[in-house]
């Protein structure tokens, strides 16, 4: 079940990283670089906010970030954990 915008935008941070934990592959200084740019008028611009703390990260932390995709999957693998329908089919 999703979580509404106007939630994310009322969250303080600990509340925005619990329910961003797994966006990007468990990277939650995107989610930290994205939070300084609340309030998100639409998804889009969240997600946008997401996108370009990427671009905007040394090379170092985007590898980083990308070394641990491996960890990610093994964790959705766990007993008790299910990946989400659309990780589910993209990763097919």
């Amino acid at each position: 079940m999703g979580i509404a915008l106007s939630d994310l935008n009322h969250m303080q941070l600990p509340g925005l990283l619990q329910h961003s934990a797994e966006t990007f592959e468990l990277a939650p200084w995107v989610a930290e670089a994205a939070f300084a740019k609340r309030p998100s008028p639409a998804g889009t611009a969240l997600h946008e906010a997401m996108f370009g703390a990427v671009r905007a990260a040394p090379r170092d932390s985007q590898l980083d970030s990308c070394a641990i995709i491996p960890i990610s999957l093994a964790r959705q693998r766990e007993p008790g954990r299910s990946r989400t329908t659309r990780s589910a089919s993209k990763q097919a």
